[in-house]
């Protein structure tokens, strides 16, 4: 089927490919909003009368950085090498966040270019969404959250002029970057929870199977001041054979007294009935 052409006569881009169902939720957040943005690219593209070199090289910039991001979310950008050593790469940059990374800072260039390349009426109104993520993100004393204030207010009436939307825009960038660092402190944290019950684990285990086969290496009984301690209540008392061996004494211990309890209430009955 044959793709239209726009009104002023340029060639239509090519489908944005989504590609495959990514293998977790924020690869297909990311590829959903790489197609967006791909979109949001064309049409400011081709909504420029007559562009400029350099307002052509940054669309060209945007492209290749839209691909760069949807190959890194898509899991299509292949590490050299062998079979094995392609998965130890792949499970390397998923652990430590380098192709979470990637992308999301790729994204996150093209929605800043995107500004300095938008119209003018695009970026007045999207200043309240700026005016929002910024203030999310960067503190109170922040200059740059501080400058964009006035401009989020000057954009509800009238034009910003390149210094000013310069200014917005590097407010936007900064907010981006805070926020990629807390998802990589996080990470980090992440990463140090797991390694630590990794190590626990295989240290407990250990500690198990060492003891099951040498009971006598490790004891876990000791005595201060003459006396067993154990973990366990009442120390080695609490085993099954000293049950056994206390039952069976109290057995023995307790059946004289029976036997004489016994013989005492027959003499008692035979006495009453004497008398």
């Amino acid at each position: 089927m044959a793709v239209a052409s726009p009104a002023n006569g340029r060639p239509a881009p090519p489908p944005f490919d989504f590609g495959g169902i990514g293998s977790s939720a924020w690869r297909e957040e990311a590829l959903t909003r790489a197609a967006e943005l791909k979109g949001l690219a064309d049409w400011i593209e081709y909504s420029l009368n007559d562009p400029k070199r350099h307002e052509s090289q940054l669309a060209f910039k945007i492209g290749k950085q839209l691909e760069s991001a949807r190959q890194a979310a898509g899991q299509e950008d292949r590490a050299a090498g062998r079979p094995w050593t392609r998965w130890w790469s792949r499970f390397k940059r998923s652990l430590d966040g380098a192709n979470f990374e990637r992308t999301l800072g790729g994204l996150d260039a093209v929605e800043a270019d995107l500004l300095r390349l938008a119209p003018d009426d695009y970026v007045r109104a999207l200043m309240p969404s700026l005016k929002a993520h910024v203030n999310r993100f960067l503190p109170k004393d922040d200059p740059r959250r501080i400058r964009l204030e006035p401009l989020a207010a000057k954009a509800e009436v009238e034009e910003l002029t390149p210094t000013e939307r310069g200014a917005a825009v590097a407010a936007f960038h900064a907010a981006n970057t805070q926020r990629r660092r807390e998802l990589l402190r996080l990470r980090t944290f992440r990463n140090v929870l797991v390694a630590a019950t990794i190590l626990l684990f295989m240290v407990a285990a250990g500690l198990g199977i060492l003891g099951a086969f040498q009971p006598t290496l490790m004891p876990v009984c000791f005595t201060p001041d003459s006396k067993v301690v154990c973990p366990t209540p009442g120390g080695p008392e609490n085993t099954i054979e000293h049950r056994a061996r206390t039952a069976a004494h109290y057995h023995v211990s307790t059946k004289p007294r029976q036997d004489q309890g016994s013989r005492d209430g027959r003499s008692g009955v035979s006495t009453g009935s004497t008398s």
